[in-house]
């Protein structure tokens, strides 16, 4: 359950993050906030790269 949830997290933010391409808009919401697309994916950039963390130190812990 504890890898699960990291790998979630980052399929979802992966998911947001090409989506913000796609859709083609100036600004992103965030926790109700209204940010710069740029921003916006920097603060997805962070939350994979946190999550892919998680994920990798887990891993290396089991063995």
């Amino acid at each position: 359950m504890n890898k699960l949830v990291p790998i979630l997290i980052l399929i979802f933010a992966v998911f947001k993050i090409a989506y913000s391409f796609w859709n083609n808009a100036a600004t992103g919401r965030f926790l109700t906030m209204d940010l710069d697309i740029w921003i916006y994916r920097l603060v997805w950039m962070l939350i994979i790269a946190g999550s892919a963390y998680v994920f990798y130190k887990s891993e290396k812990n089991k063995t």
